[in-house]
């Protein structure tokens, strides 16, 4: 395995991470857990040490999941998960309002196991609500010891650019692959020369 190293973050970081979308039933089809705790141990053995997820993967059921494969292990691994994109129904919703953002990160600190989460990311950015909202109570979340760094997913330049100004952002997480190499233009450049992390997902383009 080959590690990185990451501003602001201690220890090397695997360059290859786990991502879990596909444990949810709604993705790629039904997956036992049994098979997902595997998946995880095996990621775990082979060097590891990123895990990414989401309370929008199987609704929680992903997030426990991965809160159990973790149990004993929490201390080796850079976990990453999400807010900000739910399910009401048959809709799926962009709410990064203060009082949901609070209720998605105590229900994931449980499903998860954890008292603090390495990397909390907004999965989509909500064009309803101002960042200025949504980054007052994800300070909160700093000042609680509740999460470490705060990144973003599924962001353009613009959009980028109008959050750094307003606060740290220490990721960004797109989509990005032979078949969707656009990030090449100008976010890519953009992160390096910021020394922002990038995480790719999609990289083998669906499977």
């Amino acid at each position: 395995m080959r590690y990185t190293t990451l501003s602001g973050f201690q220890g090397p970081l695997s360059q290859i991470g786990l991502g879990t979308w596909p444990f949810a039933d709604d993705a790629w089809g039904k997956i036992d857990e049994k098979t997902c705790l595997d998946t995880i141990f095996a990621a775990l053995d082979a060097g590891i040490n990123v895990i990414d997820t989401a309370p929008f993967y199987g609704l929680g059921r992903v997030e426990e999941i991965v809160g159990k494969a973790l149990k004993g292990r929490r201390d080796n691994v850079f976990l990453a998960t999400k807010f900000g994109l739910i399910k009401e129904g048959k809709s799926i919703k962009k709410n990064s309002r203060p009082e949901s953002i609070r209720t998605e990160l105590e229900a994931s600190l449980k499903r998860l196991g954890t008292e603090t989460i390495d990397l909390y990311q907004i999965h989509w950015p909500d064009p309803k609500t101002p960042f200025e909202e949504t980054l007052e109570e994800t300070s909160k979340f700093f000042a609680e010891g509740k999460i470490k760094s705060l990144g973003v997913c599924n962001f353009d330049l613009d959009l980028l650019k109008k959050i750094r100004g307003l606060s740290p952002i220490a990721t960004l997480q797109n989509q990005y692959s032979l078949l969707k190499p656009q990030d090449e233009n100008h976010i890519l450049p953009y992160c390096h020369a910021e020394k922002m992390g990038y995480l790719a997902y999609g990289s083998l383009g669906g499977g």
